[in-house]
């Protein structure tokens, strides 16, 4: 769904922003269906264990990627050096766990990471779809608001991701040693 996402984002109107949101819901409650049903049936397996993170990951920094390219949301790109960062290196660490044949778990901080991003991504989608189609007819403090939130959500991703990042460093560091 990835290239359909950033093709919808690139639109620039009021359809293509209802869309990308749309896409991007239904990519994420796929994901986390998916899940659920794997593990209920007893079907998980190694290759949908590197996917299913790989493919979240994707998603994530393409919008994140996306966003920083739109001016008015404000975005600083250091914050989205920073999440790819703590991605390639948990994502390397995930690495070296499985050539020792064991798996890194996700801890609870990484979950809070994702619901904040998630989170975050669908209320910028929303932003972009009301502003674009609808900021005539809010009033201007309530747009304001919703002017600003993008960029403290933003803030709130790149503490949640720092936090994670080291969480994991710190639970699974005997990996990085050996």
């Amino acid at each position: 769904m990835v290239p359909f996402f950033i093709w919808t984002l690139g639109m620039h109107t009021f359809n293509g922003y209802a869309l990308s949101l749309l896409l991007f819901v239904l990519a994420a409650l796929t994901d986390h269906f998916d899940g659920i049903l794997a593990r209920k049936y007893g079907q998980v397996t190694n290759l949908g264990k590197f996917f299913d993170p790989l493919s979240d990951k994707i998603l994530v920094l393409s919008a994140f990627i996306y966003f920083i390219r739109i001016d008015f949301l404000a975005i600083p790109s250091w914050m989205l050096v920073l999440i790819m960062t703590r991605e390639f290196i948990i994502t390397g660490l995930r690495s070296l766990a499985a050539m020792k044949g064991e798996i890194v778990a996700a801890l609870f901080s990484g979950k809070v990471k994702t619901t904040i991003q998630m989170t975050t991504i669908i209320y910028i989608l929303l932003f972009l779809t009301v502003r674009t189609g609808f900021s005539g007819s809010l009033p201007q403090g309530v747009m304001n608001v919703m002017e600003r939130l993008p960029l403290w959500l933003m803030s709130l991703v790149t503490l949640a991701t720092i936090y994670s990042g080291i969480s994991y460093l710190a639970q699974y560091r005997r990996f990085l040693r050996e």
